[in-house]
């Protein structure tokens, strides 16, 4: 099997595994996740996260909490094959858009690009031990940190999953971004550097 036919199977298997949970363990999923993610998050000063759809498991209290520790805390927009962020907080007006994501209602002044953000929570369909990752498939995520590959600075990049989206390998390509790490909601996986 080829390839790219190897990706897209996996990728539907896992959206199938992560789609099927129910909503307690979608929501205890949300709690543990918050527990392991506090800890990367704690002073910084923009993070972005995302509205979770499909199973996808939901960063809504890591943003509230790093909210109160003052830090701004923006979703993405789709603009064009990229993506910019929006500032959001509990009281921001959100628009259903493309994909029926919800999107926070503000001036295009207001957008921030991918570089100005110093931590980004990604949404993803399955990844492996290495912190590698596969998201739907569009590339937004991928061609908006292209910018990251070699830095060693921010943005901080955190793939967050439950755990059942593990898998033995994504089937890595050249053009897929690299994460500093995965977490989930039972485990925490850095990524491993090259020797």
């Amino acid at each position: 099997m080829n390839h790219s036919l190897q990706r897209d199977r996996l990728r539907r298997e896992k959206q199938a595994q992560r789609a099927a949970l129910g909503e307690h363990q979608l929501d205890n999923a949300a709690r543990a996740l918050a527990l392991r993610c506090n800890p990367y998050i704690e002073k910084k000063t923009c993070i972005a996260g995302y509205q979770a759809i499909r199973g996808e498991i939901a960063v809504d209290a890591i943003l509230r909490r790093a909210r109160t520790h003052g830090a701004m805390t923006v979703l993405p927009i789709i603009n064009g094959e990229t993506l910019l962020f929006a500032p959001f907080d509990d009281q921001t007006d959100m628009l259903e858009k493309r994909f029926g994501l919800l999107e926070p209602d503000v001036p295009v002044d207001q957008l921030l690009k991918p570089e100005d953000l110093d931590c980004v929570l990604l949404p993803l369909v399955a990844f492996d031990e290495n912190a590698n990752r596969m998201g739907m498939g569009g590339g937004f995520y991928d061609k908006s940190f292209a910018f990251t590959q070699g830095m060693n600075k921010p943005p901080t990049l955190i793939g967050v999953a439950h755990e059942l989206q593990k898998a033995e390998t994504v089937f890595h390509e050249w053009w897929d971004i690299p994460l500093d790490w995965v977490i989930t909601d039972s485990t925490i996986y850095p990524r491993k550097k090259a020797e």
